[in-house]
């Protein structure tokens, strides 16, 4: 039997948790620091999702040896259909939950249903073996 380390998904979920924490912790200080909490939000978040990749090319899906760019391009879109899909399921859980219940209760659906299964297939997987070298 293996060793929860050893799934994926654990894993995934581990890198997530780790990369949204740092998201949070840079806008926050930013905004303390005086800067507008929009482009504060922004820069976190896109320090988080640098983060996020790096954790999971590397930790996650051990993609390394594959080509960086063109996972540097699906990750993009699935980021940005994760964006979507959260922002969707805050609104919707929001007519239902406070905010603070909505937000994390989205993101943990999102990443388990739409996330981890592209980051897995679509972004991190096996190239085709006309774009392997």
């Amino acid at each position: 039997m293996r060793s929860l380390s050893e799934s994926p998904l654990v894993r995934h979920q581990a890198g997530a948790i780790f990369a949204t924490l740092l998201d949070f912790a840079i806008g926050g200080l930013l905004v303390r620091a005086g800067l507008d909490p929009a482009p504060a939000t922004f820069v976190g978040a896109a320090v988080g999702a640098c983060c996020n990749f790096l954790i999971a090319r590397r930790y996650v899906f051990r993609g390394e040896r594959r080509q960086v760019g063109r996972q540097v391009l699906r990750y993009s879109l699935v980021a940005a259909g994760s964006a979507l899909a959260n922002a969707l399921l805050v609104h919707a859980l929001g007519r239902l939950f406070p905010f603070a219940l909505a937000r994390p209760v989205a993101a943990v659906i999102v990443s388990l249903a739409w996330n981890f299964p592209l980051h897995r297939s679509f972004v991190f997987g096996e190239a085709p073996v006309s774009e392997r070298s």
